[in-house]
């Protein structure tokens, strides 16, 4: 028997889990799925189309005008959570195994100083 629970279901539960191994970071977590489950909560797992969350990606970046870094960070942690499930085989497939989350602004990188550039400092 395949195992597809609905979205809402699922990511409900891998947040619990989430909860006690990461209490710093699940208001984060919680955060960053939420929109996900509006849109795609009632539905079950294996019928969500790589196609409908490249939709829903561009939805977040244009409708609601949020910055690339916050959909990229929604994205990592959905196919995290559903990676998740695939390994632990609570999941069959994960939807987002082919979306590619957006990447920021470059310019948000870690910089570093060689020793010349130190020394100018």
């Amino acid at each position: 028997m395949a195992r597809l629970p609905k979205v809402r279901d699922y990511l409900e539960w891998y947040l619990d889990w989430y909860a006690a191994e990461h209490p710093t970071t699940i208001t984060k977590a919680r955060s960053e799925v939420k929109r996900f489950i509006e849109r795609f909560g009632h539905r079950p797992i294996d019928s969500i189309r790589a196609v409908e969350v490249e939709q829903y990606k561009r939805s977040r970046l244009l409708d609601d005008k949020a910055a690339k870094e916050t959909v990229g960070k929604e994205i990592r942690r959905l196919k995290a959570a559903f990676n998740r499930g695939v390994e632990w085989k609570k999941l069959d497939v994960n939807p987002l195994a082919s979306v590619k989350a957006p990447r920021g602004v470059p310019s948000v990188a870690v910089k570093f100083y060689d020793r010349a550039a130190m020394r100018r400092l």
